[in-house]
């Protein structure tokens, strides 16, 4: 079996107008509803063996806040660019690369391309994936080439505000 964890983002800070898009850090929120939902999913033993994440700030820290919950050391988190608005295609291929080794997979980044990514495996269009939202993909499978709508086991979708 293989398990796919999609982590938004969390809310992020516009207050520096001079700060670039990749810049952009966490607000306090953002910071806030990451940590409850790393420990959501610590509580549901949901615990990836590889993280990776968008090179982009509020990004990668949305990724070490959920690291650090379950322990796993932040300098193992990998900085992937194809999760950067590369589309959801591009995410697709990236986790169908990724090594058979790895049983779960936790990829942290942005939407729209989240959204679209969830949407090509869920039974249930998701509208908006928003911030610091998670989507867990349980698949029938053992390989991540072989993931598919059609061997989707399960889908679980954890919105903050509904925690």
């Amino acid at each position: 079996m293989k398990t796919l964890i999609i982590v938004r983002h969390g809310k992020s800070s516009w207050d520096n107008p001079c700060l670039g898009d990749r810049e952009r850090p966490l607000k306090e929120r953002g910071v806030n509803d990451a940590g409850k939902m790393a420990t959501q999913l610590l509580e549901m033993k949901e615990i990836p063996e590889l993280i990776l994440s968008s090179p982009a700030n509020r990004a990668l820290h949305t990724a070490e806040i959920f690291a650090e919950t379950f322990a796993y050391p932040t300098g193992k988190i990998v900085i992937e660019k194809d999760l950067y608005f590369q589309g959801s295609h591009t995410i697709t291929d990236l986790v169908r690369s990724a090594g058979n080794h790895y049983n779960k997979l936790m990829i942290a980044g942005h939407n729209p391309d989240f959204t679209e990514l969830a949407n090509q495996f869920i039974t249930q269009p998701l509208y908006n994936l928003p911030t610091a939202g998670v989507v867990i993909l349980q698949f029938d499978c053992d390989d991540w080439k072989e993931i598919s709508k059609q061997n989707l086991m399960k889908d679980i979708c954890l919105i903050p505000k509904k925690l």
